[in-house]
Parts: C-alpha cells; structure tokens; sequence
C-alpha cells in the first residue's frame, strides 16, 4: 500500500516539478547578455535579444539604438540599421549611460551612426548633415571623434566623385553547383581557372570547397575541411599560381591570427600547419598570398611598428623555402587606417588590396598599384564604383593584370554572398584631382584678371573638358581626371599662355600647382580688329552651344574694356514651328546669352530682340520644298551687334555658311 502511495505520489509530483523548472529570463539579465554580445562582436545574437525586448514592449530610444548598431555591424544587414537609428536619435542626451535596460535616452553616438546608415544608403546629404550634428555634440577637445566625422564626411565627398566617373564591367554570378542557399566567399582561382577554392558557410561550420572545371562547366565542389584537418574555423586567403598550395587564417584565443598552409600530394591534401618563419606573431596576421612565383608572402598584420591597424608586408623565401624577416610595403600603400586581401595580378604587374584610408567611398574599397621600373609599388588607385561601394569591399582576386577576377558579393537585397566572376572594361576614373594656382598678370592699367579663362584641353583630341576664369588675384581652381591635358590662358581673342600637364592615375597627392606670369597685350591700337560670328543653337534649344560661350567671353571681355560700348542680341529661328512660337523661342535664344553675360556686364547695356524664322541666312527648304536640315541649321542664331565701339577698333563679322548655301 506504501508503495502504490508512493508512485502515485510521484505522478502528481512530476508534471508540477517540470513546470516549476521554467524559468522565465529576466529582462535585465536578457539586457546584460546582449551587451556582453556586442562587447565580444557577436552582433547578431545581440539583435536576437535587443529585437525581442522591442518587441516586449522596450521601445525606448537606447533600445533603437542597440539594434541599430547590431545591424551596421551584420554583413549584408546594414541598411536596415536606417529606420532604428532614426527612433533613436530622436531622443538622444550626452546624459546617456547606456548600463541598464530603463536608460530612455540614446547616446549622441547615434547621430554618428545615423550618417553612416544614409551613407550607405547613398544618401550623403543627408549623411554630411548627422555627421556635422555629431560634431555639435563634441567638445572642442575631443580631437579624436572630431578627426573620425571628418574622415566619413570626406568619404561621402569622395562617393560622389567616384559615382560620377564609374567603372565598366561585366558580371558572370557562378552557376548554383557554387552558389548554393548559404554564402559562398573568399574565391581563390588557379592560373587557367580550372580550378575554384573557396568557403561556404554551412548550417555548423564554414567549409573549404575546391571545385574543377571540365569542359568549360564547374563540377560539383569538394569538400576539403576534413581532409586538411580544419575545424571549421580556418578561411582562406591565399593561393599558388598552380592550386597546389593554400593559405589560410584563423584566430587562435592565444596567440591571436594565425597563418596556416595546407599542400597538395597526389590527390591528398597535407594536414595544416602554422607558416614557418618569421611571419606569426603574439599579433593578429589575418590574411596572406603568395606571388605569382610563389617566392613572395604578402600578409596584414597589426604588428607594433605600423601605420595604424593593419598593414601590409611582404617576406621573401630563403633557400629552405622559410620565410625572412617581413618588411612593411611603407606609407604609399599602408595608412593609419586597416589595410586587407592583398593579392598581386597572375602576371605580377598588380597588386590589388583593400583600404579604408586612401581616396575612399566608405567602409574598405578596393585599390590597385602598379610597379614601377625599378619595380616598387606606386601609389594606389581606387578602381571605382560600382566595383567598390558605400559598404565593405574586399577580396578582390585578380587574374592577369586584374581586369578578370573573382570576388563575392551581396547581390541586390540578399544577405548572403555570392561568387562571381567580373570582367572589367575600365576603372573608374574619377574627377578628383585639384588644378590650381595664382598667376602674376601684367597688363594695362585697369585690366581685369577675371577676364582670362582658363581652358582644359584633353589630349591628344584637344577637347575642352573644363573652362573657369582667374579670380580678382589671378587664382583660379579646377577639378579634373587623372589625363594628359593643355591648360589654355586666353584673353577675348588670344592664347596668352599654354601649359602640358600630365596626371598619372597613380598621382601620389590631391592638388597641383600651377603658377607663371601671363602678359596681356595692348588691345586699343590702331586697327585693332575684332572677330564675331553668329551664335548658334540645337535645334529647338534656347541655350547657345558649349562652342559660343568663349565668343561670348570675349565679348564680356571687350565690353568690360569699353565702357561706352553697348550690344544688341537678336534671335532667329528655321522655318519648323508656328509663326508664335517660332517668336518667342527667338527671343528666348537672345535673352539666354544676356543672362549668360549679366554675370559680368550691367542690364542696360545689352538689349534683346526676336524676330522669328524672318531674315533668314540660309534655304530652309530645298527648291522642290522637301526640308533641307544641313542648310536651316545655320537659321538657328543669333547676331550680336557692338555699338559705341571707339575708332581705333574695327569690327570683322565671320561667315561660316558654305557659300552654295548662302542667301545673303
């Protein structure tokens, strides 16, 4: 009977003891946890808990502040940071504590973050504006903070140059035998691709794939995680022009990154091994690759004796295959910044690595230097947008010279990465370099330097790419392309000065000089003569062509001079169009060019008239009335009339209609 008591006993007991083993986390200790999480960089089991107390009902300020910064720092998550930034900053304080989970406030951090979120976004106008709002916040002291809002306000700049001038290329995403649900990153490609290594980040663990190519078609991958003996913990950075000998990283709690090496023999793999040599450090190593002529390493290290972060060094093989004492490639590629996935071109005239210092659009972007004859590293280039965007980019593999590599990408909203492969036409080749000086200009009294304009002339075409006048003090500014250019001084009618200038893509700085003495000739002398032709326009355009504006600048130029002179603009048009319109788009042709010129000569001395499609100078139509298009352009004008010009200078009008075409 005591034992029939007892088991019941037990059957009521049970269910009440499991559901007493329940425990409910405290909100608190969730809020702890999730700090401890970003603490150790683990941001997306920090979200978990940040997102799951929002939706508990922790709406405050410092919460959306929490999940904001998770998602800036999730790969391939970070836009998303946008909408929780913008709660967050509207309730931000220099009050914030941020240690307990009833802290209501933000941080004025949050406007940082709130920049970097837009701009990565691509939206640097509103970026530039949070990050001068941080700057508000900070003490005059704070040197540092103060040094990093600059730094991301002059990467919006930067973004809008590169956006400008952007690269071209083609992208071949590899086929799903590659490409599988998870992300697929760090592509390392033997010379002939017909061989692809790379990760893939499996449910448990990141994997080492090799992949063959037959026939033109990648096979199914290969598994080579246990074949090396990796734990899953050990990516890959490096490999031989052969495929026979792989690099690999991985962080050791110890000793910090570590560089490993596995070797092909036969159809095994070696087991992995630390590098040998004067290479691993207390420090973090975290990437490495080898020459084309496998003689080479080049890894990035944060080892003391740096420029910042990590940096780039190189380390030659002794005759016993170990490594030497590395060198630091020097201040030309290395910055104050990190430094990452260096990788020289399979034909060694490149080398190809990421940046977050250099002429930079955010996060890393991908840089490329050139050797020069004595084969060092020139300064690096930026290889333009889209290939490096607002985000991360890094472990750009190139094949050849670069123009063929390989690297993952996020491709549209995806959070996973993809390989694939990228065939570039050109980089992009921004307008970025900043041409100026003062110059010293002798002329007579009362001549104004505002009245040289400076010509950019690209060549060998000899196109103008850029015209701006000197200032008041002879100085003048303008931002061009790395090219070949003739710089032109001209006056209303003379090339006072010429000078070849040459910017190499790898130019080391951001600005030139250029400075000289530039003398003005004596314009009021006897039988001084002027040249004026019509001005022309597009068909149906109001604005005169880019070809008139140095015409017009002469004329600014003459009446500047003479005071006493006054002008008369009258517009024309061809004979398509009604007779109205055809009226007032002649007198908006004539009233353009005034406001092109009130910049510098007053209203009352420039009248305009319109006369429409009348006065023509040339058949609109040919005699058996079909349309005659190569001659009714040159009835698109307007004629500029000069009054009051003194005796001494004499006025010849250019005709430039063919004379078969001509009426009158």
């Amino acid at each position: 009977m005591n034992r029939i008591y007892t088991i019941l006993l037990l059957v009521f007991l049970v269910p009440f003891s499991v559901e007493a083993q329940k425990i409910v986390p405290n909100p608190d200790d969730l809020y702890s946890d999730a700090t401890e999480f970003i603490i150790s960089g683990d941001y997306n089991e920090a979200l978990y808990i940040f997102l799951s107390l929002h939706d508990k009902g922790y709406k405050t300020a410092n919460i959306c502040y929490k999940i904001g910064e998770c998602y800036l720092n999730i790969a391939g998550a970070k836009t998303k940071a946008l909408p929780w930034l913008e709660k967050a900053i509207q309730n931000h304080s220099d009050r914030y504590k941020g240690t307990s989970l009833q802290e209501e406030y933000a941080p004025s951090k949050a406007l940082l973050y709130m920049g970097i979120a837009c701009r990565l976004n691509y939206d640097f106008d509103r970026a530039i504006r949070y990050f001068n709002d941080y700057l508000n916040t900070l003490d005059d002291t704070d040197a540092d903070n103060r040094k990093l809002v600059e730094y991301h306000i002059e990467r919006c700049l930067n973004a809008r140059e590169l956006i400008a001038s952007p690269a071209l290329f083609n992208t071949d995403t590899l086929p799903d035998v590659i490409n599988t649900v998870y992300s697929n990153f760090n592509p390392l490609v033997s010379t002939g691709e017909n061989k692809l290594f790379y990760m893939n980040q499996l449910k448990f663990y990141d994997a080492v794939m090799l992949a063959g190519k037959i026939n033109g078609t990648w096979n199914e991958p290969d598994n080579l995680t246990p074949k090396i003996q990796s734990d899953g913990d050990h990516y890959l950075t490096g490999l031989s022009a052969d495929g026979t000998t792989l690099l690999l990283t991985a962080y050791d709690p110890y000793k910090s990154g570590e560089i490993y090496i596995t070797r092909q023999t036969g159809e095994e793999w070696t087991a992995l091994q630390k590098v040998e040599g004067n290479v691993n450090t207390v420090f973090n190593e975290t990437h490495a690759s080898l020459s084309p002529d496998g003689k080479t390493l080049y890894f990035t290290s944060d080892r003391k004796g740096g420029y910042g972060g990590l940096d780039i060094y190189i380390s030659t093989a002794d005759a016993d295959g170990k490594w030497q004492e590395p060198r630091n490639l020097g201040p030309l590629i290395n910055t104050a910044y990190n430094e990452e996935s260096p990788f020289v071109s399979s034909d060694g005239s490149k080398l190809y690595f990421s940046s977050q210092g250099h002429y930079n659009m955010g996060g890393y972007d991908v840089f490329v230097s050139s050797k020069d004859t004595h084969g060092k590293w020139l300064s690096p280039v930026n290889i333009g947008y889209p290939l490096n965007t607002t985000d991360d980019d890094m472990f750009y593999f190139p094949l050849d010279s670069g123009y063929v590599a390989y690297q993952s990408r996020f491709e549209g909203s995806s959070t996973q990465q993809d390989i694939v492969r990228l065939l570039v036409k050109a980089f992009g080749k921004p307008i970025r370099f900043l041409v100026g000086g003062k110059m010293d200009v002798i002329a007579d009294s009362g001549f104004q330097a505002e009245n040289i304009s400076v010509s950019f002339l690209s060549k060998p075409r000899m196109d103008t790419l850029a015209s701006v006048r000197l200032n008041p003090d002879g100085s003048f500014s303008q931002k061009v392309a790395s090219g070949s250019y003739l710089v032109n001084f001209s006056d209303h009618s003379n090339i006072l000065l010429s000078k070849n200038l040459s910017i190499p893509d790898n130019f080391p700085g951001n600005r030139l000089v250029l400075s000289d003495k530039i003398s003005v000739p004596r314009l009021e002398k006897k039988c001084d003569t002027l040249y004026i032709s019509d001005i022309r326009f597009g068909f149906d355009q109001s604005k005169p062509d880019k070809n008139s504006l140095s015409q017009l600048d002469s004329l600014i130029y003459v009446m500047s001079r003479y005071p006493q002179c006054n002008l008369e603009i009258i517009g024309y048009t061809d004979a398509i169009g009604g007779d109205a319109y055809n009226l007032k788009l002649s007198k908006n042709r004539a009233g353009n060019i005034k406001d092109y010129m009130l910049t510098r000569i007053a209203s009352q001395r420039i009248m305009v008239n319109g006369y429409g499609e009348s006065n023509a100078v040339a058949p609109n139509n040919h005699a058996d009335g079909s349309d005659f298009p190569e001659a009714r352009q040159f009835n698109r004008r307007a004629e500029l009339i000069l009054l009051n010009l003194p005796d001494s200078v004499c006025i010849t009008k250019l005709i430039d209609i063919p004379s078969e075409l001509r009426l009158r």
